[in-house]
């Protein structure tokens, strides 16, 4: 039967809520606490603020990958890890461009200009 080899949306959509929880509390949280450290320009304050923005994703799909994986119906759930290198080499590229996430994130949501 067809039907009955669907998820339900209810639980996918649950699974995306306790994913998109731990990245916000990583990326929104945590930078709050931490935005003195972050926001100056220092080497330091690059490789927090990047590396922060990277366990938020990690930490998304991994909380995603285990939620789909606890069901016996789904083949393959480790290909929602597939996106992770990709997010890495970008990780490594922001680095050695010396771009920061956080600075780019108040600009965008906020309107921060860091002079």
């Amino acid at each position: 039967d067809f039907d009955s080899n669907k998820v339900e949306w209810l639980y996918s959509f649950d699974v995306h809520c306790n994913s998109y929880f731990i990245y916000f509390v990583i990326s929104n949280v945590l930078v709050l606490i931490l935005s003195p450290v972050l926001l100056r320009k220092s080497l330091f304050a690059l490789i927090l603020g990047n590396s922060i923005y990277l366990a938020a994703i990690i930490a998304y799909f991994y909380v995603t990958f285990l939620g789909y994986d606890a069901l016996p119906i789904i083949q393959q759930s480790e290909k929602l890890l597939y996106p992770l290198p990709i997010v890495i080499i970008l990780y490594i590229i922001s680095m050695l461009c010396h771009f920061s996430f956080i600075q780019s994130l108040l600009h965008y949501h906020y309107g921060y200009h860091y002079g």
